[in-house]
This record gives structure tokens, sequence and C-alpha cells, in this order.
């Protein structure tokens, strides 16, 4: 072997080393595996449903979560992201931006669902208006609010927790 692969292979097994013992490449690799376990859990339940369900309710199905999916984000009204920022930088925030986060969450949440009850069987039929509220309410309050607390163990750097409870929102 070269002088310069031997320079090469040294500086590479030193950085892997040094990237090893880094805070900041442990908490990654929290988060990388937490989001392959919630892959690998949408795979089977995508099978699963597939399975047990017909192609006409699977669709429904389906197009009902789309929806959710597209309209939960916005039912916490952004308050996880404004506490993740301000309680970095103070700690001593933490209890009142937290009060924020559920309350807002949980008016913002009930909010959005009332909307989807009141508009789902113009959208995917009165026959299974009842599948999208369910859904909503799952997503738009419970859902959010795991996001949010998991958006609390990001500001105090415990990612660990942070994909726990990502992963098992997936798997519960």
């Amino acid at each position: 072997m070269s002088l310069v692969a031997r320079q090469f292979v040294y500086r590479l097994q030193s950085e892997c080393l040094r990237l090893g013992q880094s805070s900041v490449a442990f908490n990654a690799a929290w988060l990388l595996a937490g989001q392959v376990v919630s892959v690998v859990c949408q795979a089977l339940y995508f099978l699963a449903l597939a399975r047990l369900l017909g192609s006409m309710q699977y669709g429904i199905l389906a197009g009902a979560a789309a929806l959710v999916s597209i309209v939960s984000q916005y039912s916490s009204m952004g308050s996880g992201l404004l506490l993740l920022r301000y309680v970095s930088a103070d700690r001593k925030r933490f209890h009142e931006l937290w009060g924020n986060v559920l309350l807002s969450t949980a008016l913002f949440g009930m909010l959005t669902v009332g909307a989807l009850f009141c508009t789902g069987q113009w959208i995917v039929g009165r026959e299974s208006a009842s599948i999208l509220v369910i859904l909503a309410v799952g997503d738009c309050c419970c859902g959010q609010l795991v996001i949010c607390a998991s958006q609390v163990f990001q500001t105090f750097e415990r990612m660990r927790i942070t994909a726990v409870l990502n992963t098992s929102s997936n798997v519960l």
C-alpha cells in the first residue's frame, strides 16, 4: 500500500473515531434508527391493510388519510416549533410555552376535526365520513401532541426519546 493510501486510511479512521464520540453523531444515529423503524412499520401496515381491505375500501382509507395528513400539519399552529425556538434560548420559559402548546393543539385540533366533520360528507362521501373524523382525531389532536412532545426533547437534546416517541406512534 502506498504512503498516500496509508495516510488516507489513517485519517479516515481518526475521523470515524472522532465522529463516534460526538454527541451530534449519537443523536443523529438515534433519529436515523427511529426513522428506519417507522418506515418498516408503515410498510407492514400498508401490506396488512391492502390485504385486509378491498381496493375500494383501501382507496377510501388512503384518500381520507392523505387529506387528514395535509390538514393536521396546521392543527398545532406551529406552537411546538415556537417552543423549540424560545426554550432553546431560555429554558425557564418551558412551562409557559408547554402550556401554550397544549392549549393551542387542543383548540385548533378540535376546530380542525370539526371542520372535517362538517365537510367530510362532501369530500369522501356520506358513508365514509366517519373514517375521516376518526383519523382526524387521531392525527390532529393525538398525533400533533406526540410531535410537539418530541420537539420538547429535541429542545433538551434528548434525541433518543424523540426517536422513541416518533417510532411508538407508528408502532401503536
